[in-house]
């Protein structure tokens, strides 16, 4: 028996990488699957490819997350639920690391990391919840943090500051959705080798 069979899942960054394994294991679960990715590439056609061979419906938006304002997100819900408008599962991936020493770090660069990683966070979880209140849907919400939030290192002041923001962002409305029936939930996985982290962990000076 598929345990998500009748559901349907949004997961935002799920092109490549982590996001990709997500939305896959959803799909192998028996959920569908709206994926997103900045432009449609090889690899979120192989992603999306590899969810229809799960035989669950799946589609593709390509969207960039970073504006000046909560205008992306709430543009990328809006196609996300003509695409499919039985969403009850959003999964916050999107995600942007910029290595940067925090004396030399330009302002477009702790600016870009926020907007990614915090603000299109908040602001689509809050277009989500609004549509889910107002329609009665008890819907499920995971944010995809990092260990980052808890450990420091030296050139990852944007980043980290940045997870540490999602770890709070998922106690906060935890406690605000709850009387809605809304569930939020996180996780903080640690370094493992995908596209974004492949030159870091490529990087010799890893080694000594």
């Amino acid at each position: 028996m598929k345990l998500l069979a009748g559901r349907t899942a949004l997961v935002t960054g799920s092109s490549q990488g982590v996001g990709a394994a997500i939305a896959l294991g959803l799909a192998n679960a028996g959920a569908n699957v709206v994926l997103h990715g900045l432009e449609e590439s090889l690899a979120a056609k192989a992603t999306l490819d590899a969810c229809l061979q799960c035989g669950v419906d799946a589609a593709f938006l390509a969207a960039d997350l970073i504006g000046t304002n909560d205008e992306a997100p709430r543009q990328l819900f809006e196609n996300a639920i003509r695409a499919n408008p039985n969403i009850d599962l959003l999964v916050n991936n999107a995600g942007i690391y910029i290595d940067s020493d925090f004396l030399d770090m330009p302002f477009d660069v702790f600016d870009r990391t926020m907007k990614l990683n915090v603000y299109s966070y908040f602001f689509l979880t809050q277009q989500f919840a609004r549509h889910w209140v107002k329609n009665g849907v008890e819907g499920r919400v995971l944010m995809v943090g990092s260990i980052n939030g808890r450990l420091a290192e030296p050139t990852h002041a944007a980043y980290d500051t940045s997870k540490g923001a999602v770890e709070m962002m998922v106690k906060t409305l935890c406690v605000s959705l709850a009387p809605h029936n809304i569930r939020v939930n996180g996780v903080a996985p640690g370094l493992f080798r995908t596209p974004l982290t492949q030159p870091a962990l490529d990087d010799s000076r890893l080694a000594d």
